[in-house]
């Protein structure tokens, strides 16, 4: 899996998921699909773009395919409700929308009467897709359809994007062409000269645009990246720490245990001698509590004490209505 760029597992091929969590956040990532955050309760500090977004209970957020996303919602007690889908569920023909802005308070949901449809789409989605009977593939593409639609209405009635927001989406493309050729290059000599020859930026630009839309610094990324490529060669146990390293674009084996043990407080060699070898989380060293949860299957980082708390609820009968 790459590092940012997510590229999502589907139980089938209809590719609609939906999950909830507790008092968690999410490294910055992006992917094809769109996704719907819904903050059932509490408060959560989610970065899209160049958005800073601080939500609270009865919100909805909207992810356009394309936008870098992150939640640093550190000791914020907080419910979150998702709803991912690939966006040619509601037009074949679909295009990047631009929102103005992708906050959606309680109260601007209830003055434009999407409040009863937000919790539709949040109550039955999940239930058809647990329960798979006969046409639910199309009465949750029609729900979709229904939602997004009836949001554009209402955001074509009150948003204008402003030339501000125009550059931004420049921005952000280049930004994600960046972020693609690392994906697929991160072996070669990246350093952040280069990145900033590439996009055309002085150094220091690029360092504070970087940080703006990924949370972390072009450094850290770009270790994160080559780590995570490492853990995967590490499931092949006759390959040597030595190779795996340059494979990964470390210049020598040493600076790969120093950096794989900073992001995964282990050794190289410790991780792979581990039993949970698919549950691991990165750590830049800041603020983050031992408590803190980080959503499985929709970042790179995974942690034990993830709670899959539809699942729960559905197996005991009780879902939100």
């Amino acid at each position: 899996m790459k590092a940012f760029h997510e590229v999502r597992q589907y139980d089938d091929d209809f590719m609609v998921w939906h999950s909830a969590y507790d008092n968690m956040s999410f490294w910055a990532h992006w992917h094809e699909e769109m996704e719907l955050i819904l903050i059932r309760s509490g408060t959560a500090h989610i970065q899209i773009n160049h958005h800073t977004i601080t939500g609270r209970q009865g919100d909805l957020i909207i992810c356009d395919s394309g936008d870098i996303h992150y939640s640093d919602s550190y000791q914020m007690a907080n419910r979150l409700e998702f709803i991912v889908f690939d966006p040619h569920l509601i037009s074949s023909h679909y295009q990047y929308t631009g929102l103005a802005s992708p906050l959606l308070k309680a109260d601007e949901l209830k003055a434009a009467g999407l409040d009863r449809l937000t919790q539709r789409l949040f109550s039955q989605i999940p239930q058809e897709l647990h329960d798979k009977r006969p046409f639910y593939q199309e009465l949750v593409k029609s729900l979709l359809r229904e939602f997004w639609y009836t949001v554009r209405r209402f955001l074509q009635e009150t948003d204008r994007i402003s030339d501000q927001d125009a550059r931004h989406y420049y921005m952000l493309s280049k930004l994600q062409r960046l972020l693609n050729y690392i994906d697929q290059h991160y072996e070669e000599s990246l350093p952040l000269s280069w990145a900033a020859d590439w996009m055309g930026f002085s150094e220091s630009y690029l360092s504070r645009l970087f940080k703006q839309y990924t949370g972390v610094h072009y450094v850290s990324y770009l270790q994160m990246v080559r780590v995570e490529q490492a853990i995967q060669l590490l499931h092949d146990p006759s390959r040597r720490m030595v190779d795996i390293a340059y494979d990964c674009g470390f210049a020598n084996i040493r600076t790969f245990n120093r950096v794989f043990k900073q992001l995964t407080s282990y050794s190289p060699v410790d991780f792979r001698s581990q039993k949970n070898f698919e549950e691991y989380t990165f750590s830049l060293g800041t603020r983050r509590a031992s408590q803190e949860e980080r959503v499985e299957n929709d970042s790179i980082v995974v942690m034990n004490n993830s709670k899959r708390l539809w699942e729960n609820q559905l197996a005991s009968g009780s879902t939100d209505k």
